[in-house]
């Protein structure tokens, strides 16, 4: 702030406070996107950022090349394909600690048009608008004629050469199905694996939602006894399958509970007299939590709405 006074006895006063501007997801917007399933380019995003391929499709891949994982809509998650996803996540793990598969992306422009249009008939106002639109316009015959495109960031599964022999390559080779002649496969969409002149190979996979991920990390919270007794929540049997999952789940994820404020916490929540948290010292928990996190703030943002309303709060006193 500042002032301005002269000899009189007036005198001004004024204070730069800037501000802070949200924009509010609102309750149906927020729900489709917590009930959509996650993109495969947001898997791909957050392995980029380092998080390990193997959790990441433990929590977000439903089906892959037609090998059911967990069912995150049941009681309890249910395990879909018998062991084959379990050794198809041992495989990536010990592939991805080798460097041997890398998940990357692969700039992908999928034409729109059924034929290539003349380059005489492309103007300055057809790139703007192509730009606003994120598509742009490509050619293959230098400027003679172009397609109008998508301009996408496509996730591609990247086997190393190196590795072809190795007995884990040739086992996910034939999981999945591959293409043993071939190391780079797009991950994903339908309409793309009718494209007639792409002849990289396709990996099918169906994603859940971020809901079903939570559902999913729910079996990782532990609960009073009391709870259980009296039927307001429950476990599974010891020796099923669900118990099994439990257990792998619980590998990577846990949050306990205590009658008042828990002591070392690194996060904690009071629910119906009891107070839930993750350990401070459970750095795995902590990873997992954070990784949860950053899906979320993908998944919110790529459905933004310049709609909402705006909430703008001012900064400081």
């Amino acid at each position: 702030g500042a002032t301005v006074s002269g000899s009189g006895v007036a005198s001004l006063r004024f204070r730069d406070a800037p501000t802070i501007t949200f924009t509010p997801r609102q309750g149906d917007a927020l729900a489709r996107q917590m009930l959509r399933p996650v993109s495969v380019p947001n898997m791909g995003y957050l392995t980029n950022a380092g998080w390990p391929v193997k959790w990441v499709a433990l929590l977000l891949i439903e089906n892959i090349q037609g090998i059911g994982s967990f069912d995150a809509s049941t009681r309890y998650p249910i395990r879909g394909d018998t062991d084959r996803f379990f050794r198809l996540l041992d495989l990536i793990e010990t592939l991805q600690l080798r460097d041997d598969l890398v998940l990357g992306f692969l700039k992908f422009n999928d034409p729109w048009n059924d034929a290539p249009v003349p380059g005489s008939t492309i103007t300055a106002q057809s790139y703007i608008a192509s730009a606003e639109t994120g598509n742009v316009f490509v050619t293959d015959d230098e400027g003679k004629t172009f397609n109008y495109a998508s301009n996408d960031n496509e996730p591609m599964l990247v086997l190393r050469s190196r590795s072809r022999d190795t007995p884990e390559m040739k086992e996910l080779r034939k999981l999945l199905d591959l293409d043993p002649n071939k190391n780079e496969f797009l991950l994903g969409r339908a309409r793309s694996l009718e494209t007639p002149t792409r002849e990289r190979e396709w990996i099918s996979i169906r994603t859940r939602s971020f809901y079903g991920a939570l559902r999913l990390l729910s079996r990782g919270v532990h609960v009073p006894e009391t709870d259980i007794n009296s039927g307001i929540c429950s476990e599974p049997t010891d020796g099923t399958p669900a118990a099994e999952v439990e257990h792998i789940l619980r590998a990577g994820f846990n949050v306990w509970y205590s009658e008042g404020p828990p002591t070392g916490a690194s996060v904690a929540i009071p629910y119906r007299g009891q107070w839930f948290y993750i350990k401070d010292n459970d750095q795995i928990s902590k990873q997992t939590f954070m990784m949860l996190s950053e899906l979320f703030n993908l998944q919110i943002s790529s459905g933004s709405d310049s709609n909402a309303p705006v909430l703008t709060i001012p900064v400081g006193t």
